[in-house]
């Protein structure tokens, strides 16, 4: 089982579940859909983005530079190019649950700056669905069948904003220098049940927490 890549577009097709990817002027974008569903019905979208305010996104925005497939993993690249004082790349792992239940994907955040002294921030937007915090590390829709978990070791690099129209992670933003690079993860996690336990999420937080740092990072 492994992505399919064309150009600027990806997918993976699991027994359960079904993953879309894109990437375009700045812009990630990330897309799942379930069996349940017959494939037909977006359950969630994760968009991912860039925010420097030496930059208009609008009008210059970052551009794509390439995305290719190793192992388990789609990674896609977005240069620093000027007004931009750095550049991103995000690595999309599905965990071995793509077969089965529950969907659980691994991204991988990463900034550098090659040039001049920055400020970076990603923002990491999940819309159109009402989130609240379940508990240290956890944030999951109203009907707790899709969540956010972030690794403990990152929480400090995120501010997390939940409301009725969604989630929003605002990640890094503090000074870099330049050619530094810094990286986090977190875990966007789907399932069919109805309405998994509290103790489902609490396990998947306690796993992913324990899990080592994957050789390909």
């Amino acid at each position: 089982m492994s992505w399919i890549l064309r150009g600027d577009e990806a997918n993976l097709l699991g027994a359960h579940w079904f993953v879309g990817a894109s990437f375009g002027a700045g812009l990630t974008r990330l897309e799942i859909s379930s069996k349940h569903d017959n494939f037909n019905k977006i359950r969630q979208t994760m968009s991912i983005r860039p925010l420097d305010h030496n930059a208009d996104s609008s009008t210059s925005p970052l551009p794509f530079g390439d995305a290719y497939v190793r192992q388990n993993d789609l990674i896609a690249s977005f240069p620093e190019r000027s007004p931009w004082r750095f550049g991103y790349q995000v690595d999309v792992r599905a965990v071995e649950q793509i077969q089965s239940e529950p969907l659980c994907l691994e991204v991988w955040i990463s900034v550098q700056t090659t040039l001049l002294d920055s400020h970076p921030m990603i923002s990491v937007e999940i819309a159109d669905d009402s989130f609240a915090e379940m508990s240290a590390g956890i944030w999951t829709d109203a009907a707790k069948r899709t969540g956010v978990i972030m690794h403990p070791l990152d929480l400090a690099d995120c501010r997390m904003n939940c409301s009725a129209k969604g989630l929003t992670m605002g990640i890094f933003g503090s000074f870099m220098e330049k050619g530094v690079i810094r990286r986090m993860r977190f875990r966007w996690i789907a399932t069919s049940t109805s309405q998994p336990s509290h103790a489902f999420w609490e396990e998947q937080l306690q796993e992913f927490s324990g899990s080592p740092l994957p050789l390909t990072t």
